[in-house]
């Protein structure tokens, strides 16, 4: 963290731009490391933010029936959910990008053949993973689906499907990266976080298109949005961003791109900020 302090006293110092969109990651960025957040202080964030017709989304790998629970009794302005092709503002769905069952149906049989992976198949309202995976995996899967069903086998259940979620060890992720664009072509974007995990979803509805969704819905535009990220997941949404705010413990390339670094997320960079930003503009 002593690393990151002189850069982070100097973002203090270029809060100058306006912006009219924030939008966070969740885990290890807004969440700390138990996945937590003062609520208090962001209850009286928000309302500032929303007093000066400055809107607030989240943009998270999560289900959005998980995103919707760490939210209760806030007024969040959009959601990005599932690593982005679900968006959607307050409580209108915006869109709901799922995959052809026929290419969904084939990254299961595909993936199904390869060891030590572990799948999860979502749906909008539902996750599925097999019975027989880890048990220590499964309770660690119900924090980020919280309607997952555990089945016999998943390809009964390819259908209608948001995005598959897979777990591999971590000296893996590259490799499987490129087989699964290869093998797929134009028909899967994959995208990976720091910890071994990989996200599947359609070509072109990452976070960035849901930025991008969100931001025409409300009239906004892209110069005038700050968005806070950890993982290489964010990267394509802070690459179009006007202000792209990385944690300190985010990762190195995330680090590298960011316009701008705050505080790690154990120690509430993105409340850190926010505060920062409403007390400088209303000077």
């Amino acid at each position: 963290m002593i690393v990151y302090a002189a850069l982070i006293r100097r973002a203090r110092k270029e809060l100058t731009v306006v912006v009219r969109l924030f939008v966070t990651d969740m885990d290890h960025t807004f969440l700390d490391h138990t996945r937590h957040y003062d609520r208090q202080r962001f209850k009286s964030i928000l309302s500032s933010l929303h007093h000066r017709g400055i809107r607030f989304a989240i943009a998270s790998g999560n289900q959005r029936e998980r995103i919707d629970e760490y939210f209760t009794g806030f007024s969040i302005d959009g959601m990005i959910a599932e690593n982005g092709p679900y968006i959607i503002s307050k409580e209108k769905v915006l869109e709901v990008n799922l995959f052809p069952d026929s290419t969904a149906q084939a990254l299961v049989q595909y993936l199904s053949n390869i060891p030590n992976l572990h799948l999860v198949i979502c749906t909008p309202i539902k996750a599925f993973m097999l019975n027989g995976d880890d048990p220590g995996r499964i309770k660690m899967m119900h924090e980020f689906c919280p309607a997952l069903e555990t089945v016999a086998t998943l390809l009964p259940y390819a259908h209608h499907i948001i995005k598959i979620s897979i777990s591999c060890p971590k000296s893996q992720t590259q490799t499987l990266l490129d087989k699964i664009e290869t093998t797929f072509p134009l028909q899967v974007h994959a995208t990976s976080s720091r910890f071994g995990n990989i996200d599947l979803i359609r070509p072109g509805k990452d976070k960035s298109h849901g930025l991008r969704l969100l931001s025409n819905y409300f009239g906004i535009s892209l110069a005038d949005s700050c968005v806070f990220g950890d993982g290489r997941n964010d990267l394509t949404m802070m690459r179009i961003a006007g202000t792209s705010v990385a944690v300190a413990n985010a990762d190195p390339e995330v680090l590298t791109i960011a316009s701008q670094i705050t505080e790690a997320a154990d120690d509430n960079g993105v409340l850190n900020y926010l505060e920062q930003y409403l007390k400088q503009i209303s000077q």
